[in-house]
């Protein structure tokens, strides 16, 4: 991979992560598995983005319920320690 590839990597990353972030200070970012299934189950999610470091069996459950509603679900470069640092800052 050459470097204009992985910076445009870095910058959708930080792009997707600065866009969770202002849902999340507006109160509209389900974190968590609950949560989200409470999102997906009240018709409130419209998407759902997962952590590339998410378990595989985790995985597999919200995929059932995100495509159960009918919801797109996005797995991310972000891990959920890289997210919760930053959140941490923010």
């Amino acid at each position: 991979m050459n470097n204009q590839g992985s910076l445009n990597d870095s910058h959708k990353v930080r792009d997707l992560f600065g866009l969770l972030t202002i849902c999340r200070k507006a109160g509209q970012l389900a974190m968590g598995f609950d949560p989200m299934k409470e999102a997906l189950d009240g018709g409130k999610a419209r998407a759902v983005f997962i952590a590339a470091d998410i378990s595989s069996k985790t995985e597999k459950e919200v995929r059932f319920f995100s495509e159960k509603r009918g919801v797109p679900v996005k797995k991310t470069e972000m891990t959920i320690d890289g997210c919760t640092t930053e959140w941490k800052r923010s």
